[in-house]
C-alpha cells in the first residue's frame, strides 16, 4: 500500500506541476503582449484573402491605377492576373512575310514576368528608350503602351475587367 501511496501521489505532483508551469508560461507570454489600439483597418500585403469562387483571383475590386503598379512590380500577383492562354501578336523580322503579324498563345507554364516597375525612367537610357502610357479605351479597358523613341519600339499590353477583377488579355508587339 505505500507503494501505490507513493506512486498515485508522484503523479499527481507532476500533473500539478505541469500545469503550473504550463500556466506560468502562459501568463509570462500574455505578459508581453501590447496591442495598441487604431481605427486604421489592418491590412497585410503578405497575406491575400481566399476567394470562394477558385475561377475569380484573389484581390478583385482595385481600381486600374492600384492593380496596375502591383502588377508592375510583384511576379506572382502578375502571373495571377493572366487570362490563359496568353494571345502575343508579333512581326517576325526573320520571317519571309514581315507584313503580316505572327499570332502566339502563351500558356502558363511558359510565361515570364514583365517587370513594368521601372518603365516611368525609359526615357532616359541610353539605348532603348521608350517613353510609358496608359490609354483607357473603355471602362472595362486599358492599353498600357512602351512607345520608342528614336527607336522601333511599340509594345502593347491589354488588360480587360472581367468579373471584377483587372487581368491582362493580350499582348502587341509592332515593334520594327
Amino acid at each position: 500500500m505505500n507503494t501505490l501511496f507513493k506512486t498515485t501521489l508522484l503523479i499527481v505532483l507532476v500533473a500539478f506541476a505541469t500545469g503550473c508551469v504550463d500556466k506560468k508560461e502562459t501568463n509570462s507570454k500574455d505578459l508581453d503582449i501590447k496591442a495598441e489600439k487604431t481605427n486604421e483597418p489592418v491590412l497585410d500585403t503578405l497575406q491575400e484573402p481566399i476567394s470562394d469562387n477558385p475561377i475569380v483571383p484573389k484581390n478583385c475590386g482595385l481600381n486600374f491605377e492600384a492593380f496596375f503598379n502591383r502588377f508592375s512590380k510583384d511576379s506572382v500577383f502578375q502571373k495571377s492576373r493572366v487570362k490563359f492562354p496568353l494571345k502575343m501578336t508579333y512581326f517576325d523580322a526573320y520571317s519571309s512575310d514581315t507584313t503580316t503579324p505572327e499570332e502566339e498563345y502563351i500558356e502558363q507554364q511558359d510565361y515570364q514576368f514583365f517587370n513594368l516597375s521601372n518603365d516611368s525612367e525609359a526615357a532616359n537610357r541610353d539605348i532603348d528608350r521608350f517613353r510609358a502610357k496608359i490609354e483607357k479605351k473603355e471602362n472595362d479597358t486599358y492599353i498600357y503602351y512602351q512607345l520608342g523613341i528614336d527607336n522601333g519600339i511599340r509594345v502593347e499590353f491589354e488588360f480587360k475587367k472581367e468579373n471584377n477583377c483587372w487581368l491582362f488579355v493580350s499582348l502587341k508587339d509592332e515593334s520594327t
